[in-house]
């Protein structure tokens, strides 16, 4: 019989594999898990962008470093989350990029079709929500995101924004909520009608 330590380390292994196969971009496996893969494309792109980190407005991570791409990954849980979530009192950042991606399969006429979509918020409270630019900073934030992300190709896919609609949370945050499609080449897979799938 295997000890817990010996189950725990393996079943770790069998995880970490599997994540790592998963967010591995030369990986073209059908049945990889993809969803892994684009919010690790998405939080890199992210940090990457220097506009981006500085419209966020991390007033304590800006005073870090003269060169903010320095401590980018920072912002990853402070401002930009791979999930969606309604920022609190304990949070340090007034303004945020939020994201997550969904995965639907439909079957219409025998065609079953697999959709991913993104959805992005951008938030800003409303104490930090002006901007040197006349511009909300919400509002600047979706900019940035669309310009990053309308009309990507990456991983065989194409991006398309699909809404761009404004928002206000109870505690002072406003936002927007940007809505992409992905759009891939094997999004739609024939399907005959005993079950059996033909591509």
């Amino acid at each position: 019989m295997i000890s817990l330590h010996k189950r725990k380390k393996l079943y770790s292994n069998m995880l970490r594999n599997l994540i790592q196969n998963s967010m591995d971009y030369n990986n073209s496996d059908a049945d990889c898990h993809d969803i892994l893969r684009y919010k690790d494309y998405i939080k890199r792109q992210l940090i990457s962008s220097s506009d981006v980190l500085y419209a966020l407005h991390n007033a304590e991570l800006e005073k870090e470093s003269d060169d903010i791409t320095t401590v980018a990954s920072k912002y990853l849980d402070n401002n930009i989350y791979d999930y969606l979530r309604v920022p609190d009192s304990t949070d340090i950042g007034k303004s945020f990029i939020l994201f997550d991606i969904a995965e639907v399969k439909n079957s219409d006429n025998n065609i079953a079709h697999i959709t991913k979509g993104v959805t992005f918020r951008t938030l800003s409270h409303a104490e930090d929500i002006s901007t040197d630019f006349d511009v909300k900073r919400h509002d600047l934030l979706a900019l940035l995101v669309s310009r990053m992300f309308d009309g990507l190709q990456v991983f065989g896919a194409r991006w398309v924004k699909v809404s761009d609609k404004p928002a206000v949370i109870n505690n002072g945050y406003y936002y927007r909520e940007l809505q992409f499609q992905i759009i891939t080449s094997s999004s739609i897979v024939n399907k005959q009608r005993n079950g059996r799938v033909r591509i």
